[in-house]
C-alpha cells in the first residue's frame, strides 16, 4: 500500500508540474505516452534518492538510462554517487567488481548521450571521469588504466584540461617509483600529454596562465620521476627526430625534456641547433649558449648568447646576458672585447653587480698589454669597480667574500710612493688612467711603504 501511494503521488507530481511541458520535449521519449512514463520514472528516481532507497533508484536508473538517455545529467551524477557509495561498502571482491563494472557501464551510456555538448561537459570529460573513478578503484590495473585515461583523452582531443593531463601523469610516475611500469611508459606518456599544453585550449579548459602553471607541475612531474635521463630520451625520441626533423612541435618537445635533464649529447647539440633554425627565439639561443658553455665552445656560445640578446627587450635579461657573453670572451682571451659587453651590462641594468665584476676582471687581464707605471695604475680602477660590485652583491656572501680576496690582491699592486712621485702624482689625487684602450678616472692611493 505505501508503494502504490508513493506511485500515485509520483504520477500525481509529475502531471501538475510545470502544465505537463514534458509532454512535449522529446529528451522525455518518442511519444506523448513513453514521454509521461519516464516522467514518472525521473520522479521516483529522485524520491528514492531522497529516501536513500538506493536499490530501488538504482532500478529506475536503468529505466531512464535506456529509453530517456538525456533526460536528466543529474541522474547519472547522482548514479554515479550511489555506484561508489555502494562499491566502498561491498563485502567482496565479486560484489565490489560487479558493482564497478555496472559504474562503468553507466558512464558510457552518458557519454554516448551526452557526446555533443561541449568540450568541457562533453564526451571526452566524461570519460576522464569514468578514468578517475576506475583508477580509484583499481589503481594496480595498469593495462586497464592506460586503456581509459587514453580514451578520455582521444575524445577530448586539444581541448583536454591540463589538469586531467597532470592527474594522468602523476599516476604514471607513482606507478614508475612503485617499480611497475618502465621507463618507456612514463616518457611515452610525457609525448602523449606534452601537446596538450602547447596548444590552446577551447575557452572553457581556462585560460593561458593556468595552462602555464599547469605546465609548470607537468615538467615537474618528469624531472622529478627519475625516468627522464638523456639516455632514455634520446633511445625514445632519436628514432622520431631523425624521421621528422621539420617537425616543430615533436622537436620543441624533445629539446625542452633534454634541456631540463641536463643532457649534452651530440644528438642533443644536433637538434636545438636545429630546433633553433626552425623556432628561433631568446630562450632557446640562451640555452643553446649555455650548452655550448658547458661544452667549453666559447665560439659557439658567443654566437647564440648574442642572438638571445638581439632578441630579448627587458634591460635585466639583456644585462645578465652581457655578463655571460663577457665571461665567454675572457675565457677566449678577448679582454677587450669583455671589457665592451661588461660595459653593455651595466648600462643595461645599473644595478646588476655582475657588471662592474666583470669589468674589473677584463682590465686586470688587458692590463697585461702595458708595462710600469701604467699597467700598475689599472690596479686603482680594478678596484674602484670591485667596490662597486661589492656595494650591489651585498646580498651573495660568496660574491662579496670573493670580492674580497680580489680587492686584497689588487691592492698589492698599487704604485708605490716613490712610483708616483715621480709621476708627480700623490696620495689622494684624482687623474686619469691610460693603459692602451683602458681608461678611467680614478683617485691616487699609494701602495708599499709610505
Amino acid at each position: 500500500m505505501k508503494r502504490l501511494a508513493f506511485l500515485f503521488c509520483a504520477m500525481v507530481a509529475v502531471a501538475t508540474a510545470g502544465g505537463q511541458a514534458y509532454l512535449t520535449d522529446p529528451r522525455y521519449g518518442d511519444t506523448p505516452a513513453q514521454r509521461q512514463k519516464n516522467a514518472v520514472a525521473l520522479s521516483l528516481f529522485m524520491e528514492e534518492c531522497n529516501a536513500r532507497s538506493y536499490d530501488r533508484a538504482l532500478g529506475h536508473l536503468w529505466e531512464l538510462t535506456g529509453e530517456a538517455p538525456r533526460i536528466s545529467q543529474n541522474i547519472y551524477l547522482l548514479g554515479a554517487n550511489i555506484y561508489r557509495s555502494k562499491i566502498a561498502a561491498a563485502a567482496t571482491s565479486d560484489e565490489r567488481d560487479r558493482l564497478l563494472d555496472a559504474l562503468m557501464s553507466l558512464y558510457d551510456r552518458r557519454a554516448a548521450a551526452f557526446a555533443d555538448l561541449p568540450a568541457d561537459r562533453g564526451k571526452g570529460y566524461i570519460l576522464s571521469l569514468k578514468a578517475r573513478d576506475y583508477y580509484a578503484c583499481r589503481p594496480d590495473d595498469v593495462p586497464g588504466n592506460l586503456r581509459l585515461f587514453d580514451d578520455a583523452l582521444t575524445q577530448w582531443g586539444m581541448a583536454a584540461d591540463p589538469d586531467f593531463a597532470n592527474i594522468c601523469m602523476k599516476i604514471v610516475t607513482d606507478w614508475y617509483a612503485a617499480d611497475k611500469v618502465t621507463p618507456d611508459v612514463v616518457l611515452a606518456g610525457y609525448d602523449r600529454l606534452a601537446p596538450l599544453f602547447e596548444a590552446p585550449g577551447v575557452e572553457t579548459t581556462g585560460d593561458d596562465r593556468k595552462r602555464a602553471e599547469a605546465r609548470k607541475t607537468f615538467d615537474a612531474l618528469l624531472a622529478g620521476s627519475g625516468a627522464a635521463d638523456c639516455d632514455n630520451l634520446e633511445r625514445l625520441f632519436k628514432p622520431r627526430v631523425d624521421a621528422s626533423p621539420d617537425d616543430r612541435e615533436l622537436m620543441g618537445r624533445v629539446f625542452a625534456a633534454m634541456t631540463r635533464a641536463g643532457c649534452r649529447s651530440d644528438f642533443y647539440f644536433a637538434l636545438a641547433e636545429r630546433y633553433y633554425t626552425l623556432a628561433p627565439s631568446s630562450p632557446v639561443a640562451l640555452a643553446l649558449g649555455a650548452a655550448f658553455e658547458q661544452r667549453k665552445d666559447y665560439a659557439r656560445a658567443l654566437k647564440y648568447l648574442g642572438e638571445a640578446v638581439a632578441g630579448e627587450k627587458d634591460p635585466v635579461v639583456i644585462s645578465s646576458l652581457q655578463v655571460r657573453i663577457a665571461a665567454n670572451l675572457l675565457e677566449e682571451g678577448k679582454a677587450r672585447e669583455a671589457a665592451r659587453a661588461a660595459r653593455a651590462a651595466m648600462e643595461a641594468n645599473p644595478e646588476n653587480g655582475y657588471g662592474p665584476l666583470m669589468l674589473a676582471q677584463a682590465c686586470a687581464a688587458g692590463a697585461s698589454a702595458c708595462s710600469g707605471f701604467d699597467r700598475h695604475s689599472v690596479s686603482w680602477l680594478v678596484v674602484d669597480l670591485l667596490t662597486e660590485a661589492r656595494s650591489r652583491l651585498m646580498a651573495d656572501a660568496d660574491a662579496v667574500s670573493a670580492i674580497d680576496r680580489q680587492v686584497a690582491s689588487f691592492s698589492r699592486g698599487f704604485p708605490g710612493r716613490e712610483e708616483c712621485f715621480f709621476r708627480g702624482v700623490r696620495d689622494g689625487d684624482q687623474i686619469t688612467v691610460g693603459c692602451g684602450w683602458i681608461t678611467g678616472r680614478t683617485t691616487v692611493r699609494e701602495g708599499g711603504s709610505k
